[in-house]
């Protein structure tokens, strides 16, 4: 069942979507309950940082700012870290 929101405002959009991505909305719809819930999921998850609490939210904006990078920019930066880690960690072991 989709959540529950308060005070909302409607737009109406059309997007065109690669394939893959198209899948990914349709699989998180079945989930969620909508085509609509999926693609906010998706949106918030980014722009609110998946949900961490305002404190946390804050200091990393306040970083991505001093990075001179966006919500996008910031967070592929951190995964790519991440990615380069888990292959050391992998070089290592073996």
């Amino acid at each position: 069942m989709p959540k529950s929101y308060g005070q909302l405002e409607t737009v109406q959009i059309t997007v065109k979507l690669p394939p893959k991505t198209l899948s990914y909305v349709r699989k998180r719809a079945e989930e969620l309950g909508s085509q609509t819930e999926a693609v906010r999921e998706a949106i918030d998850a980014v722009y609110m940082f998946f949900g961490l609490p305002d404190r946390q939210v804050e200091l990393l904006r306040a970083d991505a700012k001093r990075e001179g990078k966006d919500e996008h920019g910031y967070i592929r930066e951190l995964l790519a870290k991440r990615y380069e880690e888990l292959l050391l960690e992998g070089a290592k072991k073996k």
